[in-house]
């Protein structure tokens, strides 16, 4: 929308983003402003960027900076996780931060809180007269009904929400220890409640709805998934490795 030329970095293999490969992309264009957009979570694999990591590079290179923290879902998890990286406009020179209201919040309608500095904020302001108010949306409007469902969930819940992480960290681990046990390639990152693994076709995907992206599916563990669910996919994903290896053979 911005019209701004965009620098795709390299990830890791778990998602992370490739801190090697970003200083050499900025290096290259020290004469230029940097966005640089973090993940707090990435979509397919849960990975969390180090922000910290981030700055330093830009601070070594003396670039100006803005940096904008991907928090869709992990935004939410972060703050309840023990030792998990600490996202804060007060220690860390962070521009932006936008959290997800449908995700773990549970809002049944797709909506979002986006929060940045005030200063930034300001050179977006525009006075609306007959109205009697300052706006800063793109589109003029927002919806209200995503504000109330934000409210909502947060006011009947916020003194849950740390344990509500507790459980879907406790549950993701579970799954990918049941995966690991039955012998299927699987992967959890550091403070995330997504499980990856080896993708098992066309058939469960369909059935459980598992997000693929080539050879790798995942699930999000949330706040409705129980153990005995988990039980029952596991033991799934057991037939579908037992059937694959016969039918190898």
């Amino acid at each position: 929308m911005a019209r701004i030329p965009e620098v795709v970095i390299n990830s890791q293999p778990n998602g992370e983003i490739d801190y090697e490969h970003l200083e050499q992309e900025l290096s290259s264009r020290k004469h230029l402003s940097a966005i640089v957009n973090v993940n707090l979570g990435t979509t397919l694999k849960g990975a969390v960027d180090n922000h910290v990591q981030v700055i330093d590079i830009l601070e070594k290179l003396k670039m100006r900076f803005h940096i904008h923290c991907d928090g869709a879902l992990g935004g939410m998890l972060l703050p309840f996780i023990d030792n998990a990286p600490k996202i804060s406009f007060k220690d860390y020179p962070i521009g932006s931060i936008a959290v997800s209201g449908h995700k773990f919040i549970g809002s049944p309608v797709p909506c979002g809180i986006a929060i940045a500095r005030r200063e930034d904020v300001k050179k977006i302001e525009t006075k609306i007269d007959y109205i009697g108010s300052l706006d800063t949306t793109i589109l003029g409007s927002r919806t209200g009904l995503g504000a109330i469902s934000l409210w909502y969930g947060i006011a009947s819940r916020g003194e849950q929400f740390a344990e509500e992480v507790s459980a879907c960290l406790q549950n993701a681990k579970y799954l990918y220890d049941g995966l690991r046990q039955i012998g299927i390639n699987a992967m959890l990152n550091d403070f995330s409640n997504t499980v990856v693994f080896e993708n098992p076709g066309i058939d469960l995907c369909h059935k459980w709805h598992l997000a693929n992206s080539g050879n790798w599916a995942h699930i999000v563990v949330m706040q409705n998934l129980s153990s005995s669910h988990l039980d029952t996919f596991i033991e799934e994903m057991k037939i579908w490795q037992e059937t694959s290896k016969n039918n190898a053979g």
